[in-house]
C-alpha cells in the first residue's frame, strides 16, 4: 500500500519538475539562437532572385479548322495554341538572341562559345515559366538576378509571342486569300461548265430556245 505524499514531498517534486523544465527551455533557447546564427548569414549572403510576370492575350483570327472544315473544340484549340507558343518561347531561336544581347550567363565575362551557349539556353529555360490561364490569356514569368534583368527579359519574351501573333496573322491572311481565290476559280469553272451544258442543250433542242 502506497503512503500518501506529505506536503514537503510534493513541494520537492514540484521544485524538481521546475528545475527540469528550466533546463529544457534553456537548451531549446540555445538551440534556437544557434540555428538563427547559422540561417541568417546564409539567407543574406546567397544571391537574390527576382521574378517578373506578364500576361499575354493571344487570339487566332482564323483557325485552320475554319478553312478545312474539320472539327475542334475551343479547349482543344487553346491547348494546341499553348503547346505551340511554349515550344516557340523555349526554342534556341528565341532565347539565344536575348542571351547574347543582354549578356546573360557570362561567367568569365567574355562572349559565350557554342557549348556555353547551349548551357546558357538550358539554364534560361529553367528560369522561365509559361502557363495557360483563363480564355486566350497566357502567363510568362522569368527569374533574374536583378529586378531590371527580370523585367527586361520578361518583356522580350512577351515580344516573341507578339511577333509570332503578327506572323500568324500574315500567314492566315495569305491562306484566306488563297482559299477565297481557289473558291472563286472553282465557282467560275462551275458556272462555265453549266453555261456550256446549257448551250449544248439548246443546240440539241432549238425549239426550246425561244422559251429560255
Amino acid at each position: 500500500m502506497k503512503s500518501e505524499l506529505t506536503p514537503q514531498d510534493q513541494i520537492e517534486r514540484a521544485m524538481l519538475l521546475l528545475k527540469r523544465s528550466v533546463g529544457f527551455w534553456r537548451r531549446a533557447i540555445i538551440a534556437f539562437i544557434v540555428g538563427v546564427m547559422i540561417v541568417v548569414p546564409v539567407v543574406f549572403t546567397r544571391p537574390r532572385q527576382y521574378r517578373s510576370e506578364t500576361v499575354i492575350l493571344y487570339q487566332e483570327a482564323i483557325r485552320q479548322t475554319d478553312l478545312t472544315g474539320g472539327e475542334g473544340g475551343t479547349g482543344e484549340n487553346a491547348r494546341r495554341v499553348g503547346a505551340r507558343l511554349r515550344e516557340l518561347l523555349l526554342s534556341r531561336a528565341s532565347l539565344e538572341p536575348i542571351i547574347h544581347e543582354m549578356e546573360l550567363y557570362r561567367k568569365g565575362g567574355g562572349a559565350l562559345d557554342a557549348s556555353e551557349m547551349i548551357e546558357a539556353v538550358e539554364e534560361m529555360r529553367k528560369a522561365i515559366t509559361f502557363r495557360a490561364r483563363e480564355g486566350d490569356t497566357f502567363e510568362i514569368s522569368f527569374i533574374g538576378s536583378t529586378p531590371k534583368e527580370a523585367q527586361e527579359v520578361t518583356r522580350r519574351l512577351g515580344e516573341c509571342i507578339i511577333q509570332e501573333a503578327a506572323t500568324r496573322r500574315a500567314e492566315h491572311a495569305k491562306t484566306l486569300k488563297e482559299f477565297l481565290d481557289a473558291e472563286s476559280e472553282r465557282a467560275k469553272s462551275d458556272a462555265k461548265a453549266k453555261e456550256a451544258e446549257l448551250a449544248k442543250f439548246i443546240t440539241q433542242h432549238p425549239q426550246l430556245a425561244a422559251r429560255l
